[in-house]
C-alpha cells in the first residue's frame, strides 16, 4: 500500500472523530436549509420579474389587471401600492396609494396608443389592425435577481468558509507535528512528498464530504419549499460545480499554507507567516461578491475568471449570473486544475527540503536555492 494512503487514512479518521468537525458541519447546512427555505418569502415584494401579456382594442381593464396580477375590484386591499386598473372612457386608468412603477405607466400608455390607433381606423372606415400588441413590464425590483443574489451569498459563504479553515487547520496540523518531533518519527518510513500529499487530499476529502451535506440539505430545502430557487435554470449543476471550485480553490490554498507552515517550527512563528495569508484570501472574495456583480460580463470579470485564486470565487458569480457558458466554465476550470497542481508540487517540494530542520524562521530564498 502506498504511503500517502496510510497517511490518507489516519488524517481523514481523525477529523471524521471530531466531534467539532461534526458540529462546525451540522450548523452551516441549518443555515443552509433555512436561508434556502426562507429565500422565496424574502424575495417577495421586490417585484415578480419580467411579465408580458396582449393588449387590443377589446381589452378590458380587468383583463389587463388580470395580466398584471392586480385587484380590478373597487373592494382592493387598502394597503396595497396598486388598488385596480380601471377603464373610463376608453382610456386604462391606474388607481395607486403610491405613485405606480415607471415601467407599468410606460405599459399602460404603449397599451391606450394602440386603442386610440384603433379607434381611429374605425371612424376612417378603415380596417384596424387584429394582431395585438406584446408589452413587456418588468418588476422595479426583480425578486430573481434577489434570489439568485441569496444563492450566491450562500455558497460562497460556504465554498470561502470551508477552504480557510481547511487550509489553516493543515498548517496548524504540519506546525503542530514539527513541533513535537512527530514528523521526525514519521520521516524514515514515509516520503516527505507522499506525507503532505497525503494530509492534503485527507483534509480535502473530508471538507469535501462536508460541503456535499450541505449542498445536499440546500437542494432539499429547495424541494420542501415548493418553490425550489432557479439558478438560470441548473441548479444541480451550478452547485455541482460549485463544489468542484471548492476542492480547486482549497488546492490552491492549502499549498499556500503548507509553504508558510514549512518555514516555521512553532506555533508563535505560524502566526507571523498564517495571518497575513487568511487576510489575503479576503481579496479575492471582496473582487467576487462587490466588484464582479456589478457586470459578471465585463473584460474584468472574463480576465480574472483565468487568474489563479480569484478564478474559483469569480467563476461562482458569474455562473449564478448566467453570465458564463459552459466552454468558458470548462477553460476557466483546466487554467485552474494545473495551476492548482503546479502549487501543490511546489508546497511539496519546499516541504521536503525543510521537513528535517528546526531552529529559527527559514526564508523561502533559502530553501530553493
Amino acid at each position: 500500500m502506498n504511503a500517502w494512503v496510510t497517511v490518507f487514512r489516519r488524517e481523514y479518521r481523525l477529523r471524521a472523530l471530531s466531534p467539532v468537525n461534526w458540529i462546525i458541519m451540522l450548523a452551516v447546512a441549518a443555515v443552509a436549509f433555512l436561508g434556502v427555505m426562507t429565500a422565496p418569502q424574502l424575495s417577495e415584494g421586490f417585484g415578480t420579474g419580467a411579465a408580458s401579456w396582449a393588449v387590443s382594442e377589446d381589452s378590458s381593464a380587468s383583463d389587463v389587471a388580470q395580466q398584471l396580477g392586480l385587484p380590478s375590484e373597487s373592494d382592493a386591499d387598502e394597503d396595497a401600492e396598486i388598488l385596480r386598473i380601471d377603464r373610463a372612457g376608453g382610456e386604462l386608468v391606474v388607481v395607486a396609494t403610491v405613485q405606480p412603477p415607471g415601467e407599468l405607466l410606460a405599459a399602460i400608455d404603449a397599451a391606450q396608443a394602440r386603442l386610440d390607433l384603433a379607434s381611429v381606423a374605425q371612424e376612417a372606415g378603415l380596417e384596424a389592425s387584429a394582431t395585438p400588441i406584446r408589452l413587456e413590464v418588468s418588476a422595479t425590483n426583480g425578486g430573481d435577481d434577489l434570489e439568485r443574489f441569496l444563492i450566491m451569498v450562500i455558497v460562497l459563504a460556504v465554498v470561502f468558509g470551508f477552504v480557510m479553515l481547511s487550509a489553516t487547520s493543515l498548517a496548524t496540523g504540519l506546525v503542530e507535528e514539527r513541533s513535537t518531533n512527530v514528523i521526525e518519527i514519521m520521516a524514515p518510513y514515509v516520503p516527505a512528498r507522499e506525507l503532505l500529499l497525503g494530509k492534503i487530499a485527507a483534509i480535502g476529502a473530508f471538507t469535501l464530504t462536508q460541503a456535499t451535506f450541505i449542498a445536499a440539505s440546500a437542494a432539499t430545502a429547495a424541494i420542501v419549499a415548493e418553490t425550489p430557487l432557479d439558478v438560470e435554470g441548473q441548479d444541480i449543476g451550478f452547485l455541482l460545480s460549485a463544489l468542484v471550485w471548492m476542492v480547486i480553490a482549497y488546492l490552491s490554498f492549502a499549498s499556500l499554507f503548507a509553504v508558510a507552515a514549512s518555514l516555521v517550527s512553532s506555533q508563535e512563528d505560524a502566526g507571523a507567516l498564517l495571518n497575513p495569508l487568511g487576510m489575503a484570501m479576503f481579496v479575492p472574495l471582496f473582487v467576487a461578491s462587490f466588484v464582479v456583480p456589478d457586470d459578471p460580463s465585463s473584460v474584468f470579470a472574463v480576465i480574472m475568471s483565468f487568474v489563479p485564486f480569484f478564478a474559483p470565487f469569480v467563476m461562482i458569480v458569474r455562473q449564478s449570473y448566467g453570465a458564463a457558458d459552459a466552454l468558458e466554465v470548462v477553460l476557466s476550470m483546466g487554467v485552474s486544475v494545473a495551476a492548482a497542481l503546479l502549487l501543490v508540487s511546489f508546497a511539496a517540494r519546499v516541504f521536503r527540503r525543510t521537513l528535517l530542520r528546526r531552529g529559527q524562521r527559514l526564508k523561502l530564498r533559502e530553501v530553493l536555492a
